[in-house]
This record gives C-alpha cells, structure tokens and sequence, in this order.
C-alpha cells in the first residue's frame, strides 16, 4: 500500500491571533455592533461637547422655562430655562469620564495588587486577598457612599469611591490568572535567564493575562456608571450647576407631572448607554472564551 503524500495546510486553516478571532467573532454579533456603535457615538458626541452644544449649558433664561422643543431648543429647555441638549451633551461627557476613569483606576491598581499576590504568594497574597474579600463584604454603591463620606463630594472623589469599589473584581481575576502563568515555560524560561520580578510580571505574565482583565473592564463599565449616576442623583456626585445625567434626573424628578421629559430625557441616555456597555461586554467575553474561537 503506498502511502499519502502529506497535503499541505491552506493559509486560511492556519490559526490566526486570538485577538483577530475574537474581532471576527464580535463582528459577526449585529446587536453588538449596534451597541458598539451606541458607544462611539456617545463618546464623540460628549468628548465634542464644547463644539457641538448649541448653547451653553449653564445659561439661564428666566423668560423661557420648561419651554417645549423649537427650532431654539431642539428638547425644550429645564425649569431653569437652560438647553437641554446643551445639559445632555456636557451630563454625558461628565457621566463618562467618572465611569472611564473609576474603571482605569480599578483596571491598573485591582491589576497590580492580583498580579503581586499571585506572583509572591505567601504573606502578601494573603493580605490582599484579605483586604479585597473585607471590601467585597461591604456592597459595592454603600462602600462608594462611605468613601464619599471620607472624600467629600465632588467629581474627583466620586471617581476615587467608584474606582476603589470596583478593584476586587480585578485583583481576583489578576491573581486566579497569575497563579496559572507563574508555572508556565516562558516565566520558567525568563527566571532561568535572569530577567527580574518586576520584568517578569509586567513583560511576561501581565501580557497573557490581559483577555479576562478586558473582559471585566468592559462588564464593569455598565456598573460604574450606574454608581456615578446614583451618587449625583443621591446629591454625592457632581455638585449643581455641572450636568450630570444623574443629576438632571435628581433635578427632574422635581417636575415629573408637569414636566416629564425632564426625567425622560436623561433617564433615556443612562438606559441606553447602560445597555450597550452590557451587550459589548457579553459579547466581549464570548468572544475572548477560547471555547467559542
């Protein structure tokens, strides 16, 4: 019996970077996509506030209050005659950039503190890992109201409460993940050859570990910006007269039977960005699963 000379692979069978599959895998997702696309252009839209908002959010027409929607005010103005386009455009910024920043505060310091504990064990892990279980215990918007206690009010500080509220998730994820690469041939190889602690948790090990810490910083947007809305609804965020939509919805509800689009409005946005920030998160997770490339 002769034998079968060996076929050759097509370039297509060849694997391709995981990161690449995972793209393809999330492209194929329409209501990702869509959600993806809710993302962006809230992104844009609030980062180009200055230029795109019609009037300034802060000012005043004591002639015009609750005015309905015109060609002046395409949503109507607040009960301080203000624009509401304007208030949304500048909330949404502000809403924005508490929930990115608590999340990279939580990303980079939840990140250091699993990948340290993973990597030294011993004493170390075990006081972070106690102090992220103390922190857990407490729920999550009670222990950001106890650091808004501590800090005062104010956008820094609520960036500071939600960012300390969500580094548990991380540092556990980090330290799970840090356990598993410590033992793989590459860090054997890198300590073998010299390369430093440091060099090796940050060159070797955070690098491979990256996909789930990803994956959590996209879940954990949906919950930090619900914190951040919460915080300015309760009065402990952003302070009057910056836009918020947390804070508008706190204002709003004031004039919910005369004036409902008020709390709509506002209410509408966080919903909607909520969502999507859960549906690209889902689909994020699906598709960095190794199972499902």
């Amino acid at each position: 019996m002769t034998e079968r000379a060996p076929t050759s692979v097509p370039r297509a069978a060849i694997p391709a970077n995981p990161w690449v599959r995972a793209a393809r895998h999330f492209a194929r997702q329409r209501v990702a996509v869509a959600g993806l696309a809710v993302l962006l252009l809230a992104i844009v839209t609030s980062g180009a506030a200055p230029w795109l908002s019609p009037h300034d959010p802060n000012l005043i027409d004591v002639a015009n209050p609750d005015a309905p929607p015109s060609f002046v005010h395409a949503l109507g103005t607040d009960e301080l005659g203000r624009d509401i386009v304007s208030r949304l455009l500048w909330g949404g910024r502000n809403t924005l950039l508490i929930t990115l920043g608590a999340v990279a505060i939580a990303f980079v310091s939840g990140s250091a503190l699993g990948i340290a504990g993973g990597y030294y064990g011993g004493l170390s892990d075990t006081v972070i890992m106690r102090v992220m279980d103390v922190l857990l215990a407490i729920p999550g918007f009670l222990l950001a109201v106890a650091v808004i206690a501590a800090l005062g009010v104010g956008m820094t500080n609520v960036i500071i409460a939600i960012g300390v509220n969500s580094i548990p998730p991380f540092a556990r994820i980090a330290r799970g993940a840090t356990l598993l690469a410590r033992e793989e041939v590459y860090v054997q190889a890198a300590q073998a050859l010299g390369a430093g602690e440091r060099t090796i948790m940050a060159r070797h090990i955070f690098p491979n570990i990256l996909s789930p810490l990803v994956v959590q910083s996209t879940l954990r947007l949906a919950t930090a910006i619900l914190t951040a809305s919460g915080l300015s609804f309760l009065g402990l965020g952003v302070q009057p007269p910056t836009a918020e939509w947390g804070a508008m919805l706190s204002v709003g509800r004031e004039y919910i039977t005369s004036s409902p689009h008020l709390v709509i409005i506002p209410g509408m946005a966080i919903l909607v960005v909520t969502l999507a920030f859960n549906v690209v998160g889902d689909t994020v997770r699906d598709a960095l699963d190794p199972r499902e490339l």
